[in-house]
């Protein structure tokens, strides 16, 4: 099975093992939660090459890993949210709390998501919505917590807001520690099996490339340095070899092998020793009177 290396906050580390089972039917899964963006970067230099696949757990340690390493290497995958996933927190946080007046609650806004707040609620129970007056291209995704921080405290601060409501789970020590009440918008399970199936699928296709480009530049090597020699022959012998271990070979043993005629495999071994691909090693007597044998010893 293919294997997969899941970069995760603690928090999320918890809300995946809602799928942990039906991922591990399909791969061997490794998760590696991180605890700060210098961390993340760590765990991901020293293991990254490990796996077939990486899946992050959201946008922002993808983000971290591409501006300090570059784009990964390996097929890769990042859990988004949806619109769902906002509905259903918002009927849970309704549920849960009736009591709440969701015109001091404050939702983080994302250009990538479209919420529409006005089919759910009134004017007067709007609620909040923005992001952090921070020129995010000119700092790198890690440093992006610090001035965020201040942000969050800030809004708290100002008496506005009883709910914070934001995607970042890494936040989730610092949120606590200063007393700001928060709930983070995170994947539904549906969502993130998702994101994991769409990786395997990337996974598999790079794994399919990867077999064609190494047949071809095979098939081709056999044809450049081999003119005249059927590169199906060339694979048949490669894999008895892989099998059996056998290395030395003769006239006879490649006719069967190939179910070719003894006078084929006396052209084919001849053909293959012109080339360096097999080297004569010695010749056997199958009876007294008939002629000797050469034994090829093949080189591939």
């Amino acid at each position: 099975m293919n294997s997969i290396g899941i970069f995760t906050t603690e928090k999320n580390f918890h809300l995946l093992m809602q799928v942990d089972k039906t991922m591990r039917k399909y791969a061997n899964i490794t998760y590696l939660p991180y605890s700060s963006p210098e961390h993340l970067l760590f765990l991901y230099e020293q293991n990254v090459s490990l796996f077939d696949g990486i899946l992050f757990s959201g946008s922002f340690p993808y983000h971290v890993i591409k501006q300090h390493f570059g784009e990964p290497s390996i097929p890769y995958r990042y859990i988004s949210v949806y619109d769902r996933d906002y509905y259903k927190l918002i009927a849970r946080i309704a549920v849960n709390h009736p009591e709440i007046d969701f015109s001091r609650v404050y939702f983080e806004s994302s250009p990538e998501i479209e919420i529409d707040f006005d089919a759910i609620f009134p004017p007067e129970k709007m609620p909040q919505t923005g992001n952090a007056p921070i020129n995010f291209r000119g700092l790198t995704a890690q440093d992006w917590y610090y001035p965020l921080k201040e942000y969050y405290l800030k809004l708290w601060k100002s008496g506005e807001i009883d709910l914070l409501i934001t995607r970042l789970s890494s936040m989730h020590d610092f949120l606590q520690e200063n007393g700001i009440r928060h709930e983070f918008i995170s994947a539904s399970p549906q969502t993130m099996l998702e994101a994991f199936m769409k990786l395997l699928v990337s996974v598999n296709r790079q794994h399919n490339n990867d077999v064609t480009s190494r047949k071809a530049a095979e098939r081709s090597s056999f044809e450049d340095v081999s003119p005249g020699i059927t590169p199906l022959y060339i694979e048949k012998i490669r894999r008895s070899i892989q099998s059996t271990g056998i290395e030395e070979y003769t006239s006879q043993t490649i006719s069967e092998l190939l179910g070719i005629s003894t006078r084929t495999a006396i052209r084919l071994l001849n053909r293959m020793s012109e080339h360096g691909l097999a080297s004569c090693v010695g010749k056997q007597r199958l009876n007294p009177r008939g002629r000797p044998i050469t034994i090829f010893k093949i080189n591939l």
